[in-house]
């Protein structure tokens, strides 16, 4: 699960089973939705089933995530499933009014 505001997102998950010990998780942020995740996509390690950072998105621009468990011995799982968040960015500041406005007059019958 995934929420976004406006100056963070937070990620929640399931949590991952092991036949010894799982020690922790692996969080990774990535640009493209299908590009695999990379050792140098990892953003954090964490035990808990939840992760939040702050991230400036900028206009319309997007940043994917996964999750990947690892257990006592070092052993990791395959990557969870890909969640995406999409910012928008939106503003309570109203648009600025339209400029060079002209009109066209006809003069006689139609």
């Amino acid at each position: 699960q995934i929420s976004l505001s406006p100056d963070s997102v937070s990620l929640s998950w399931g949590p991952a089973t092991d036949n010894l010990w799982l020690d922790h998780y692996v969080v990774y942020r990535m640009e493209h939705a299908y590009r695999p995740a990379a050792q140098g996509d990892s953003v954090a390690a964490v035990q808990d089933t939840c992760y939040a950072e702050g991230i400036g998105l900028g206009f319309f621009q997007g940043t994917y995530y996964t999750v990947r468990a690892r257990d006592g011995a070092g052993n990791t799982s395959p990557e969870g499933e890909r969640v995406g968040a999409l910012a928008f960015n939106l503003s309570d500041q109203p648009p600025y009014a339209p400029t060079d406005i002209r009109s066209q007059v006809w003069i006689g019958r139609p």
